[in-house]
């Protein structure tokens, strides 16, 4: 299993369409890394309490499910 603690955008462009694609890519990056070490799962902390409704539908659609307080993928 492979843990995020941390995608982090720019503020500037995090509420803008170029920090959504930035997040899309960070989010890729992230699972290529995993797949590249044969994890099963990803565990992504969403714990920065900024826009939560936000970093839900995000992750979502993304493919990742609510654990607990966590996604995973």
């Amino acid at each position: 299993m492979a843990t995020v603690l941390a995608l982090v955008t720019k503020q500037e462009i995090a509420a803008t369409p170029l920090g959504g694609r930035a997040a899309l890519k960070l989010v890729e990056a992230v699972r290529q890394w995993a797949r590249e070490r044969a994890c099963k799962h990803l565990l992504v902390h969403a714990t920065g309490g900024i826009a939560p409704a936000r970093t839900d539908r995000f992750f979502r659609r993304c493919g990742f499910k609510v654990v607990g307080g966590n996604y995973v993928l």
